[in-house]
Formats: C-alpha cells, sequence, structure tokens
C-alpha cells in the first residue's frame, strides 16, 4: 500500500509529492542448524533475505492456486457431462475449453486427441 508525504528536500519543492512504500516487518528466529542453512541458501543463490522469503510466498501463493485448478478440473471431470465434443471435433475449440481439456489429459494422463 502506498502512502503520500509531503517532504522538504533541498532541490525539491516542499510540496512536492512523493510516493512511500509500507512495508511490513517480521521477525524470524531461528536455531543454529537453520540460520547456518539459511546462510548458506542466501549465499548460494545470491540474494538477500527479503528477496528470499518474497520468493518463497510467491511460489507458495502460485503452488496454491495450481492446487485449486486441478481441484476444480477434477471437479468438472466428475460431472459426468456430455461436453458434445464429437459435434464439433472438426473446430478448434475455444481457449478455455482447450486449456481444460489439457488439465484434464495431465491429471488423468489420457492421452485422447480431441
Amino acid at each position: 500500500m502506498a502512502g503520500r508525504v509531503v517532504v522538504s528536500v533541498q532541490g525539491v519543492p516542499y510540496n512536492s509529492m512523493v510516493t512511500v512504500r509500507k512495508v511490513a516487518r517480521r521477525e524470524v528466529r531461528l536455531d543454529a542448524e537453520h540460520d547456518r542453512k539459511l546462510e548458506c541458501e542466501l549465499e548460494r543463490r545470491g540474494v538477500s533475505f527479503a528477496a528470499w522469503v518474497r520468493e518463497q510466498i510467491d511460489r507458495e501463493a502460485e503452488q496454491a492456486a495450481i492446487e485449486e485448478r486441478l481441484k476444480l478440473v477434477e471437479e468438472l471431470a466428475n460431472l459426468n457431462i456430455d461436453w458434445g465434443y464429437e459435434e464439433v471435433a472438426h473446430l478448434p475449440g475455444d481457449p478455455a475449453t482447450n486449456l481444460i481439456r489439457k488439465a484434464i489429459d495431465e491429471a488423468y494422463g489420457v492421452a485422447d486427441t480431441w
């Protein structure tokens, strides 16, 4: 969340609006072994602790989104709906349908060609 503040800095008019990024601070307590592992990982990857944490958060959020999409695909597959594929087999499917077909194939290992 960004906020606006009025600043007075040499060379900057006193009424200039500057965007300030709001940040959250967290404290992490690690035992010596986990701290050593973390330091090795940060050094190996060449990233700061904050960058590493952001990457982990993004990775977890993406994994959760993938799991949710797979769950929804499974629910669609279990509905036993006749999607009418045979009727339009000669036409290229719309992008959403193609994605659903691909996800079902990947989730269930189906080698069918639509």
